[in-house]
């Protein structure tokens, strides 16, 4: 709560001017294309990486139009991020299930075009007024849309529905009117089996990722107030953050009219929620502890938690560095990375960097919340020793040791199964020991490599050197939202074992990547 009043105070002011804005109009997010399903970009013309906020029209699910934003598209421009205003399909056309359907096809087409428009697929927000803030929820809590998308729920960072009465139809049908009752059974059906799958509240349970939600709604308006209360009980019972704000002083067109004036309370708690959710949570840190041995790579969840490889022991913290889980695990788990609420850890039993193999190479699947083992996959084509994972469009990349005459680099592609696909060469020159590290963030393959100096090895998506650069991130590299990096670093002392760090870098032309800043938070308390 202290963090949201403090981002409220600092954007109780607008931007002085107006930042100018790249608008892109008309464009389809469905093949084949049609005169429905369509949306409108407004975009900062300078930057990238910004946050995404994807905006649903109401209208009651009969009408409405995307063009009708009023302040919002140059309030969000102002404040850095990507507007995108989206149309989609009515009934009696269609029924909400294929609405939704269209909601989650704009957001996987946001997804896939984010840095076509300076904006950042890491950091996408979902928002909506009246019929669209019901449909921004269901979206939000029904993981069903998304993943016939290819994408899931943490692939939104904030839900922010703006005064819909429609979370719970049964219930809201037990409490209006009759004349009010014709209204929601001509959209969601007559019987309350229909219309329990069409209400977010539904879909509210613990263990699905479900993003932050801020419910906005007129404080005098009874149903919507009595709705969002409840359906914020509900999320926060689920582990789900969720917080509700009353606007006082509105009706239901001027929260909607009005959201994204400078003065406006709603619009204030808006950005400052979005702030919180859409920018990295994640700082320089410091892991608890000392391990018994050196640590081997990080990755994060994208959201709150940090994993921490050191060998022979597995380790979940908070973003503060606070540990949460441990285990102790085979030597020598390696790099890792998360996908889908899974780790993934570069395994070799074997030996490393030998000119005749004698490796052993796995990749150990681990479940990111209690670091159950979940599965073990072979990978012996890494043939001197995995020590490196990424993950990029559903397939994994295995990087790991070489003799030390080897003159280039190579990465090991799997499958989802991790059934062998190809052996990628990166023509890199010589690196000690082949690759440690490896990350896939911001359209960039990032490679930390051991030696003296300690090289950084930057490639585009098809392994391209971009770049070979005089900077450590041998013990770890991953990416967190608006085109940052956390980079790990490690010391070990006799008898006293070895600690890990992680700090906050960004992209540097000059330099491969560069440290944002030098100083480490104090411990949390």
């Amino acid at each position: 709560m202290h963090r949201l009043l403090l981002v409220v105070a600092l954007l109780s002011s607008a931007p002085a001017l107006a930042a100018e804005m790249e608008i892109k109009r008309n464009l389809a997010y469905t093949e084949p294309a049609d005169s429905q399903r369509r949306l409108d970009v407004y975009s900062p013309t300078d930057g990238r990486e910004h946050p995404i906020a994807i905006w649903i029209h109401g209208g009651g699910w009969k009408k409405g139009d995307k063009a009708a934003v009023q302040e919002k598209s140059q309030a969000f421009v102002d404040r850095d991020f990507v507007f995108i205003s989206v149309n989609y399909r009515f009934v009696p056309d269609v029924t909400v299930e294929e609405m939704t359907q269209d909601v989650a096809r704009a957001i996987r087409w946001s997804y896939d075009h984010a840095r076509d428009v300076g904006g950042s697929p890491d950091a996408i927000s979902v928002l909506g007024h009246s019929a669209g803030a019901h449909l921004a929820a269901l979206v939000c809590t029904d993981e069903s849309y998304l993943t016939a998308e290819g994408l899931s729920l943490r692939n939104i960072r904030g839900c922010v529905p703006v005064d819909t009465a429609a979370y719970d139809v049964p219930s809201q049908l037990a409490t209006i009117p009759v004349i009010r009752q014709a209204t929601y059974k001509s959209v969601f059906g007559a019987t309350a089996a229909v219309q329990r799958p069409r209400s977010p509240m539904s879909h509210v349970a613990s263990g699905k990722n479900i993003p932050p939600f801020l419910l906005l709604h007129v404080a005098d308006r009874v149903d919507s107030t009595l709705q969002s209360k409840a359906f914020a009980n509900a999320l926060t019972k689920a582990g789900t953050a969720a917080t509700v704000f009353a606007a006082e002083g509105k009706n239901h067109g001027s929260i909607n009219r009005e959201l994204g004036l400078s003065d406006d309370p709603p619009t204030k708690a808006m950005f400052a929620f979005l702030t919180c959710n859409t920018t990295s949570t994640f700082s320089n840190v410091a892991c608890e502890g000392t391990y018994r041995h050196h640590l081997q790579g990080i990755c994060t969840d994208e959201r709150d938690s940090i994993y921490w490889s050191f060998t022979t022991t597995l380790v979940k913290t908070n973003s503060k560095g606070r540990v949460q889980k441990q285990i102790e695990v085979g030597n020598h788990h390696g790099d890792l990375c998360q996908h889908e609420g899974k780790l993934y850890v570069a395994v070799n039993f074997g030996r490393f960097n030998d000119p005749e193999g004698n490796a052993d190479s796995w990749v150990y699947v681990y479940d990111a919340d209690d670091l159950s083992l979940l599965a073990k996959h072979e990978t012996q084509e890494v043939f001197h020793g995995a020590g490196g994972i990424g993950w990029r469009d559903d397939r994994f990349f295995v990087v790991g040791g070489l003799p030390d005459d080897v003159p280039e680099n190579y990465v090991y592609e799997y499958d989802a199964d991790f059934k062998f696909v190809r052996k990628h060469i990166v023509a890199s020159g010589h690196t000690h020991l082949g690759i440690q590290t490896a990350a896939f963030a911001h359209d960039r393959w990032w490679f930390g490599c051991y030696g003296d100096p300690k090289i950084l090895l930057v490639t585009d998506a098809d392994f391209k050197v971009i770049g070979k650069y005089k900077f450590d991130c041998s013990l770890g590299i991953v990416g967190v939202a608006g085109g940052r990096l956390l980079s790990a670093s490690g010391t070990c002392q006799k008898e006293q074992g070895c600690d890990g760090l992680a700090r906050l870098v960004g992209p540097s032309d000059d330099d491969g990547l560069s440290i944002l800043s030098a100083a480490l938070p104090e411990a949390d308390e």
